[in-house]
């Protein structure tokens, strides 16, 4: 666990309003064409339960309009945790938002699901498309939200990836993540320019060079 369980009654509201939003995302084209073009599969965007708010569920009445990102935990038993939105590129006002809800480690699954590898991304969609490419991904939620017990949770992992973004903030990131005893290595994804992500890496045909960085098999190639 990230950060302390949550009551049953907001437990039942995320539940209900992503499932809600999940269903609303197939008929909602700019919402569709968003996902298609930032790479996400429409495979992917049902394994991560990706939505668009069409209506007014009780309690996320100002997200309308605006994609849904659940966060899902539990390997066996899979839950949501908490639901971050993305405005879609063409409408103004803040980029990203979300209701009061702590700030957890995105896809916190794949610590269970990995075995030797574990990536770092900062932020959901870039973790969503690393594991689209057959990757275990953790995403952390900008580049300030490390949280001091994560690398408790990474210690037993033989490597650890970060592809941090090509900026300032990435830079951030990765020194607070090297403050911990961590097997870290850490890129700026292939073919990207200033602030760029591993999103704009995959977009850019550069998808199997972020595997083989992650599975470590460049520095093989220069070890050799």
């Amino acid at each position: 666990m990230t950060s302390k369980p949550l009551d049953v009654e907001s437990q039942k509201s995320l539940e209900t309003a992503t499932r809600t939003f999940q269903a609303a995302l197939p008929g909602s084209a700019p919402a569709v064409e968003y996902l298609a073009g930032r790479g996400i599969s429409r495979d992917t965007a049902e394994r991560f339960q990706l939505g668009f708010v069409t209506e007014p569920v009780p309690g996320f009445e100002r997200f309308m309009g605006m994609v849904a990102i659940p966060n899902i935990c539990g390997g066996d038993r899979p839950h949501v945790v908490g639901i971050k939105f993305r405005r879609l590129p063409d409408e103004e006002g803040k980029k990203y938002d979300q209701p009061s809800q702590p700030t957890r480690m995105f896809n916190a699954r794949a610590i269970d699901e990995a075995d030797e590898v574990l990536c770092i991304t900062e932020g959901e969609l870039d973790a969503v498309i690393l594991e689209q490419l057959g990757l275990h991904a953790i995403g952390v939620p900008g580049n300030t939200a490390w949280k001091a017990h994560y690398w408790r949770l990474l210690e037993g992992f033989p490597r650890l990836v970060l592809f941090r973004d090509n900026d300032d903030p990435g830079l951030v990131l990765e020194k607070e993540i090297r403050r911990y005893d961590l097997p870290l290595v850490s890129y700026v994804p292939p073919g990207v320019g200033e602030k760029g992500d591993v999103t704009d890496s995959f977009l850019s045909g550069h998808g199997p060079e972020l595997v083989s960085l992650a599975l470590g098999v460049h520095d093989e190639m220069r070890a050799a």
